[in-house]
Order: C-alpha cells, then structure tokens, then sequence
C-alpha cells in the first residue's frame, strides 16, 4: 500500500510541527497537531525522535486515490492538523528554491557525473537494497565452499551469515562538497557491535566497488547517540 513517513521528529525541541507532503503534483504544507499518526522509534526514540507515519487503504493502486484518503484524514474535525498551503511543483518559487538548492549544493556536478548511470535515478533506499543483493551474490561467488545463510526477519542486526561469521554489508554514494571542493563517501550508522565482518560498497559513477573493512580509519563519533544509531564511515578524496 502507499503511505507516507515523516522521520526524527524530536518533540521536546519544538513547539509547533509544519510537515511538508510532496507528491507527484504538489506540495502540501500540514500544521501537525503532534499526535496524529505518531509512533516511537523503540529505544532508539531519545536520540532519533518519533515517526508521523499515514497509510492510506490496503490494494489501492492509485496514489491519487490514497492521497485523497490521506488528506481526508488531515482535515478530519477528530484532530488538530491543518493543510494551510498548497504549492504545485512546477510554481515559481519551488523551481527558484530547486534552483537555488542546485547551486548551492554541489547538485549539477553531481547529476553530470552520473547522468545515464544505472540506478543514478533511483532513491537512495531502494539503490542501497540493489547494491546489497550484488554484494551478497558476488560473496557467494567469491567463497564457494562456504554456507550462506540470507538475513531473516528476525536477523536484522546483520545482513546475511557466512558459515559462523555474521556479514553485514554498508552502501555509500560517491558525492562533491561544492563548499569544501571534494569528492567523499558516508557509511551511515554503522553497529560494530552487531556483526563480524563488515562489507562496504561504493557506488561511483564508474561502477560499484566492493570493499572489506578492517582498520578504524574513517569512523566518526556521534556521541551519546553512537550505541544507538551506530556510526558513521567518512571518506574524501585529497582537496
């Protein structure tokens, strides 16, 4: 089914919530009432926030069908939210503000060096799902004499097992810092604790480059949130 999740949203930071939709046609601009649809992140809650997370009906194909349900929701008299706004996303000022947000992020030089690169158009999730499944094959293929075991629901600590090792297996694109003028990588929330060997993936626009993990070098802190979250694998090129 299609829905919708707005993520980390730490309550004690803030007065008032402004969620923003985007769909296919438009951006809608909601005044949340801090309950609807809320949930908790488990024991990752404190340093990760909470989750708005809105579903519209089971086997609907149609995503204006669902957002429809979705949106009746939003303006049902049971809760405080409130759409205040709506933008189409070919208006004028959302193309200034995409505009503005290329050039000051490095963006066009990053669509040029990956333009007509496989899953260059897809998002960063559904990339990072591919990528695992021709890590894990060409681990197979590398070690043939081994047993492999995939990660099962109830295995989500690793990726998949190998004989008695648990691999887990971290996806980064390679990206430029317009600011800093240098390509560099990130692994996010990586949970040492959690697994015996660890796989990194770069994908380039010149292909996908399988790396195995075995020093400290990159591994940044995240403070009181490093247990929880994990942490990060930072890598540039020399400015």
């Amino acid at each position: 089914s299609w829905d919708v999740q707005f993520n980390n949203i730490k309550l004690q930071m803030l007065d008032d919530l402004v969620l923003v939709l985007y769909t296919p046609t438009k951006l809608h601009f909601i005044s949340h009432d801090l309950c609807l649809g809320l949930s908790t992140s488990g024991a990752r809650t404190g340093c990760r926030g909470h989750i708005v997370r809105f579903q519209g009906p089971v086997r609907t194909a149609l995503w204006e069908d669902v957002l429809g349900s979705i949106l009746q929701k939003l303006e049902s008299n049971n809760n405080g939210c409130k759409i205040f706004a709506e933008l189409r996303n070919d208006d004028a000022d959302v193309l200034e503000a995409i505009d503005t947000w290329r050039m000051s992020s490095g963006c066009e030089r990053n669509e040029l060096a990956y333009a007509g690169v496989p899953m260059s158009s897809m998002g960063a999730v559904a990339r990072a799902l591919i990528i695992e499944q021709l890590v894990y094959m060409t681990d197979r293929y590398l070690k043939p004499a081994s047993v492999f075991s995939p990660r099962t629901r109830h295995s989500a600590k690793y990726d998949w097992l190998r004989d008695d090792q648990l691999v887990e297996c971290k996806s980064a694109k390679l990206l430029w810092c317009r600011r800093r003028q240098y390509w560099y990588c990130v692994f996010q929330q990586v949970k040492f604790s959690n697994f015996d060997e660890l796989l990194l993936a770069l994908y380039s626009p010149i292909g996908v480059h399988l790396l195995q993990f075995g020093s400290n070098f990159g591994i940044s802190n995240s403070g009181d949130k490093s247990d929880a979250i994990g942490r990060n694998l930072r890598v540039s090129a020399p400015v």
